[in-house]
């Protein structure tokens, strides 16, 4: 029985590989403890609608190349699942 479909699998592989190959990359330039690192996560926010300046402003971290959200979902998935609930429990207050 065949579990996936090898041609599937290598598309896969195929569209996401500049990705893939820049992380890889990193990894074998800066060694494996880049996996832990994060930076922070900068967005551009306007302040009036009228204002032409954008100024970039930090707004949380993001992984450097893991992304949170898979690290918590795959990983931490106990911690993630805590809180949640303890989340839901503020809202209720």
């Amino acid at each position: 029985m065949k579990l996936a479909d090898k041609y599937k699998a290598y598309q896969i592989l195929s569209d996401n590989w500049d990705v893939v190959s820049t992380d890889l990359e990193m990894i074998q330039s800066e060694g494996f403890e880049v996996i832990n690192q994060v930076e922070p996560n900068m967005v551009a926010k306007k302040k009036e609608a009228n204002d032409d300046e954008i100024p970039e402003v930090q707004d949380g971290w993001r992984g450097h190349i893991l992304p949170f959200d898979l690290v918590q979902r795959e990983i931490l998935t106990e911690d993630l699942e805590e809180l949640k609930t303890i989340e839901k429990r503020l809202t209720e207050i």
